[in-house]
């Protein structure tokens, strides 16, 4: 393996754009023995690495920095890192793969930080960024945050476009501007499988054929987000609901599109985006297929937020008798001790 001492070869920070395959990547490779086969280390607690390098963990990841004491999570997140740096002095490997796109949320202060624990680890360290055409990335995250309760159908898109350069410089500053490796996304509105193209990236071509069957993750269906939106809208959801995005996602229908009067208005800045993308990266990511304006929804908002109502109900009564069930199981064993 690697010739020049105990560190890494190459180390990927894989930082994102979110709704760029980046979980279907995430879990196809992690825990994956091939992966480590082919020489390449990737932490499976990419949360807890993560907090490592941050003073702020829980505004990133609020509910595992309140499921444990402030003390033990920093020590968790310490053994995170030194698993990273034990496997860097390991012959097994001369690569490692960190892919975790809350990378993002770090400030500039936590990336120059973590530049500074991370360059004793490897002799080459590259910050990969994967970038989706606005028109295609902009229905896809806004029915992501509907789905996560944090948007409505009437949400301002003008801030959900990404702002390359911004994005862009404080890793450029941390790792400096040859590290930073900008590529087109091609996935489910593109050429290619995105974990597929990944793989290449990285230098692990054959390993995307031994991979099992993945499915992308393509959000919820037209109908599906109309219904949640509508549900978002009244304030009752507090907290993300698995059980409610489960029956919505088995709600089909259209796949969500975006009218192209709410795209209309973003087009300059859309474009501006872009020429800067191709000017300074010489990347050009591909458009869309046109496709017509999605049909009008054929119920209006108090049948949408009904449908919603009766959903949640449903959801917050099985997660009822959940609780009540291991409560009689728990009673029911410490009757037979």
């Amino acid at each position: 393996m690697s010739g020049i001492g105990p560190i890494f070869e190459r180390l990927i920070l894989h930082i994102g754009a979110h709704k760029t395959g980046t979980t279907s990547i995430q879990q196809s490779l992690t825990g994956n023995p091939d992966l480590a086969a082919a020489g390449v280390y990737m932490p499976t607690d990419r949360g807890r690495l993560l907090g490592h390098f941050t003073q702020n963990i829980g505004r990133i990841y609020p509910g595992l920095a309140a499921q444990n004491p402030p003390d033990a999570l920093r020590g968790q997140c310490t053994a995170a890192f030194e698993a990273l740096a034990a496997a860097a002095a390991a012959p097994a490997f001369d690569q490692a793969l960190f892919s975790c796109e809350e990378l993002l949320f770090l400030p500039l202060a936590d990336i120059a930080a973590m530049a500074a624990k991370l360059r004793p680890l490897a002799a080459q360290i590259e910050v990969v960024y994967y970038v989706r055409h606005p028109k295609a990335r902009l229905p896809s995250l806004l029915s992501e945050m509907i789905k996560s309760r944090w948007a409505t159908l009437d949400t301002d898109l003008a801030p959900l476009i990404e702002n390359y350069a911004g994005i862009f410089a404080p890793w450029t500053a941390a790792f400096g501007a040859d590290a930073l490796r900008v590529r087109p996304f091609r996935g489910p509105d593109g050429t290619a499988d995105p974990v597929e193209e990944f793989c290449a990236a990285i230098g692990v071509p054959e390993l995307a054929k031994r991979l099992p069957p993945r499915r992308l993750n393509r959000g919820l269906s037209a109908p599906a987000v109309a219904i949640k939106s509508a549900l978002n809208a009244t304030g009752r959801i507090k907290t993300h609901n698995p059980r409610l995005v489960r029956a919505l996602e088995a709600i089909d229908g259209p796949k969500f599109a975006l009218p192209a009067a709410r795209l209309r208005p973003l087009e300059p800045e859309i474009a501006r985006q872009l020429a800067w993308l191709a000017a300074h990266h010489n990347v050009r990511p591909a458009p869309p297929p046109e496709r017509p304006d999605p049909d009008a929804p054929t119920f209006n908002e108090a049948a949408l937020q009904s449908l919603g109502a009766l959903l949640l109900d449903q959801s917050e009564e099985e997660a009822r008798l959940k609780a009540r069930v291991k409560t009689l199981r728990a009673r029911l064993d410490g009757q037979t001790r």
